[in-house]
């Protein structure tokens, strides 16, 4: 029967059980998010139980995780604000990564490497701390592949691989499958980002190795589509069903809004370079309006850059659609400050000037945004624009 005795002897097995399916299967399983559900349902009857600290960084990440975006970033804030004064540095350490790593995908490129930098600068003062055995994962790993992705959107390539180095050498010393599987997810899209078809490919196998001999998921799905779509980018594959059955398999799972934001990008380009594009601007319309109800929207620049892509290349061209839709594009990425964007909307929207004949316009618009970079010179939308001045003058 239910009684306060009964539902504490509960909540003291439920918290490990949830730590012990993080690390068995990861955030983003069912298994993991019922368990931190559930123990979070339990503690709504108790006086702050122990094992609150640790729930509710499970409850945000899970829910950031799947389908509650919002509601898992405003615990993330709260959890940070309560570590800064509450003299626990372990605590501080996993509230400024949790926080932090959400921050990116508002995108807050600036107030996110704010906390991922403290949460490392806390880490490192910590000598013998074992997180894995405490909320089964690392911040310290997290935080760097996570601040990698920071550093790439916000203008800084060289610096990004850099960390997603720091964060692979690292997860290799913790030897532990799902922070190894969670570094090289992240860094796989970075590099797709970036368009580093080889550090893609290499990053997205590892990921595919071990989450499928781990059974994480949505990590093994999520592998599964990028993977189809370096084959379809390198021609190794000319099959695009390769890479939308595996597109099915992950939006079959359910819940899986933050994992859909971030691998439609390969389902859209695949079904874009194979000229299925009712199929890719579905899929643009289906992500906006995900994005838009999740609140998550730091690959909308890049949805809009693609709907104009499409829209310009129908037998009917909209001239006018299009170049709305660039402008969009570019006005958002410059809001978000996310300079990645920026860089590659301004390549498209000056092939677009270019085509319509005002070649002096397109070399004006593009030329300041390439001039803005201090680096990654040899990454390859740098290397496509400067080839795009060199024409245009």
């Amino acid at each position: 029967d239910p009684s306060p005795e009964r539902d504490k002897r509960e909540l003291e097995l439920q918290a490990p059980l949830a730590v012990v399916w993080t690390a068995l299967s990861g955030w983003g399983a069912s298994q993991t998010a019922a368990a931190y559900e559930r123990a979070f349902q339990l503690t709504q009857s108790m006086q702050s139980p122990p094992e609150l600290f640790q729930i509710m960084y499970g409850l945000s990440t899970t829910r950031w995780l799947r389908d509650e975006f919002l509601e898992g970033l405003t615990i993330a804030k709260e959890l940070a604000t309560y570590s800064d004064t509450a003299g626990d540095p372990a605590g501080y350490v996993v509230a400024h990564r949790t926080y932090g790593g959400a921050l990116c995908w508002v995108p807050d490129y600036e107030k996110s490497k704010h906390h991922l930098e403290n949460s490392l600068g806390a880490y490192d003062k910590l000598k013998s701390h074992n997180f894995i055995e405490e909320t089964g994962s690392d911040p310290k790993a997290v935080s760097l592949v996570v601040l990698g992705a920071v550093y790439a959107y916000s203008g800084y390539p060289d610096q990004a691989i850099t960390l997603i180095k720091q964060a692979e050498a690292y997860a290799i010393e913790l030897n532990f499958p799902f922070v190894q599987a969670y570094v090289h997810w992240i860094a796989g899209w970075v590099c797709r980002d970036l368009y580093d078809l080889k550090q893609t490919k290499k990053h997205a196998s590892s990921l595919l190795q071990i989450s499928t001999e781990k059974n994480f998921s949505p990590m093994k799905q999520s592998a599964a589509v990028i993977s189809g779509w370096i084959d379809y980018c390198q021609q190794k594959s000319n099959d695009s069903e390769q890479v939308e059955s595996s597109w099915q398999q992950l939006t079959n799972l359910g819940s899986v809004a933050y994992w859909e934001l971030k691998h439609a990008v390969d389902y859209i380009d695949t079904m874009m370079r194979s000229e299925q594009l009712a199929k890719a601007r579905q899929g643009i319309e289906s992500t906006l309006a995900l994005a838009e109800a999740q609140g998550s929207k730091w690959n909308v620049p890049d949805m809009l850059r693609r709907k104009a892509l499409i829209c310009d290349s129908e037998p009917k061209r909209n001239i006018k659609e299009t170049e709305i839709l660039l402008n969009q594009s570019l006005d958002l990425a410059r809001t978000h400050k996310d300079k990645l964007s920026e860089l590659r909307t301004a390549i498209s929207l000056a092939h677009f000037l270019e085509k319509n004949s005002e070649r002096q316009k397109a070399y004006d618009l593009l030329f300041p945004i390439v001039d803005w970079f201090t680096e990654g010179f040899k990454t390859h939308h740098i290397q496509e624009a400067n080839r795009l001045l060199k024409h245009l003058q």
